[in-house]
């Protein structure tokens, strides 16, 4: 039976003075039992609610990454042209631990720092370099990977 249900059994019973002392006080409990387990099952799903939201959050926060990291490449999976050079270019450096400027880049390619940057930023979401400091970066694992597979063939 329904909470309500037994509320207006227990309220019309009491408007008919049916009930003793102790028949009411046996179904206010009966009634206070089933609210409380009530109480413990809706905490409980509303937990399990949070649980699955801030699940659903972490999978788009992935799925975001993932499509961020597809859209800085071709259809045929490779980065942008200008990309792979700087990536190369990190490949490549011996000096200075590894770490090249933005500035050196820009000087190197003939281009903008502004773009050189632009193309720091794709690499460095798509989790392929590092930043090294202010407009410096080096290049880690994924990117290695990236050059041993596309680049030195």
């Amino acid at each position: 039976m329904l909470l309500s249900e037994m509320a207006e059994s227990l309220l019309n019973d009491l408007g008919a003075g049916k009930l003793s002392e102790s028949t009411i006080k046996g179904q206010l409990s009966l009634i206070y039992d089933q609210a409380k387990a009530q109480e413990m099952e809706i905490e409980a799903k509303q937990a399990q609610i949070q649980h699955l939201e801030k699940r659903i959050t972490e999978l788009e926060v992935k799925l975001h990454k993932q499509e961020e990291a597809e859209q800085t490449k071709s259809g045929n999976g490779r980065l942008h042209e200008l990309s792979e050079k700087i990536l190369k270019l990190l490949f490549d450096t011996d000096e200075n631990d590894g770490i090249v400027t933005t500035e050196e880049m820009a000087q190197k390619f003939g281009i903008q720092k502004s773009v050189a940057h632009g193309h720091c930023d794709i690499l460095y979401k798509a989790e392929m370099i590092e930043m090294a400091g202010y407009n410096a970066f080096y290049i880690i694992t994924n990117g290695r990977a990236y050059v041993m597979k596309f680049l030195l063939t």
